[in-house]
């Protein structure tokens, strides 16, 4: 179980977190599309927010990195 989770070794466990509500929220806003509920915009936008936080955090730290490393 514990190879399951060797991806999340040194990360930010606030980022595994946000990770974990984001899919929660991803699964809610299918479910209420399913069920034709308006509920599906708000879930779906907090989900969509959450993912592109993460990116924007992954993206920055590997390009911010590679510019230290460039300019050493």
């Amino acid at each position: 179980m514990t190879d399951f989770f060797a991806q999340y070794r040194g990360v930010e466990t606030h980022l595994v977190v946000l990770e974990i509500i984001g899919v929660l929220f991803g699964f809610l806003s299918v479910w209420y599309a399913k069920k034709g509920n308006i509920w599906v915009y708000p879930t779906g936008i907090i989900s969509t927010v959450l993912f592109v936080y993460l990116l924007w955090h992954y993206v920055c730290g590997v390009i911010c990195s590679s510019m230290l490393i460039i300019q050493r």
